[in-house]
């Protein structure tokens, strides 16, 4: 993949993230792991009660429709599966993240949880229908469900480094063009934005490349990119069009400037009233 030129981070920039505890760091590892074992998961997952909860809802839940209530933690794992144990784990990472108690913040960081939980779902809905025209490698196959959720974390790096002129940002200064996103991010937060921050957080975590340089690369600079890239650029069109998205939405073609010839937009437009019930029932689940 062509990245951009980027220089290492500064090192005044804070990674420690409060939200991201410990026993969340250790889950990555193990997730990300394809060593790791399922007892393994499952004893890590009981340190985390919420991610405990969550799991429980899910495997309870009409996507998984059991023929009985599942309450011990063991058997949700291996009802709900270990690749959606995955997806799951990340999007109560990211809810957890963005959440705060703060009225004037939240405002700011729900839209974009929101928007990334609309973009993965997305993403889960599109690999059905272009699988057959994808070509991708094994990490990338590995982390199709993570990259969905995790692709906007850079948001959260540069709110924790830069918190006034984040507020400041969002609140009164923020582009009408995703022509001119990027570039106001770097004037307002010190040649930093949420792309190349989001780089630096996954590099920092031991994310494999494939998925920190698509944080990187997410706005379009060339009208052709790898296959993956433009599954989660189109992955953002359709938040966007399910009207939950925090990005402008001019100009109207921005996300699928490198959308392949054989890609059926109509079928693919298709999915959209789909996307935004599904959100809801996530974002329902995501609160237990």
């Amino acid at each position: 993949m062509s990245t951009l030129h980027i220089s290492t981070p500064p090192q005044d920039l804070d990674f420690d993230l409060p939200s991201v505890r410990q026993v969340t760091l250790e889950l990555m590892t193990l997730l990300n792991s394809g060593d790791a074992s399922t007892q393994d998961i499952i004893a890590t997952i009981r340190l985390d009660p919420a991610l405990t909860g969550r799991l429980l809802s899910y495997a309870n839940s009409p996507f998984l429709a059991p023929l009985s209530t599942i309450s011990d933690l063991e058997s949700a794992v291996i009802r709900i599966g270990r690749n959606d144990v995955k997806t799951i784990f990340y999007r109560t990472v990211m809810r957890d993240a963005f959440a705060t108690t703060d009225p004037l913040l939240d405002a700011l960081m729900r839209p974009i949880w929101i928007h990334s939980l609309a973009a993965s779902v997305a993403l889960d809905k599109l690999m059905p229908v272009l699988r057959p025209h994808l070509t991708l490698g094994e990490d990338e196959q590995s982390f199709i469900s993570t990259l969905g959720i995790m692709h906007n974390i850079g948001f959260l790096v540069i709110q924790h480094n830069y918190p006034q002129a984040f507020f400041d940002f969002f609140h009164s200064a923020l582009p009408q063009s995703l022509d001119e996103f990027q570039e106001a991010e770097r004037m307002a937060f010190a040649g930093l934005d949420h792309g190349l921050a989001g780089k630096y957080v996954l590099d920092h975590w031991y994310f494999p490349h494939c998925v920190s340089d698509i944080a990187l690369n997410l706005f379009p600079s060339a009208h052709s990119a790898p296959d993956l890239l433009s599954a989660i650029r189109l992955s953002n069109h359709l938040a966007i069009c399910a009207d939950l998205s925090f990005y402008p939405s001019v100009p109207e073609n921005f996300w699928i400037q490198s959308i392949p010839s054989t890609w059926d937009l109509n079928a693919i437009m298709d999915l959209v009233p789909g996307i935004a019930q599904e959100v809801g029932t996530h974002l329902a689940l995501l609160q237990h």
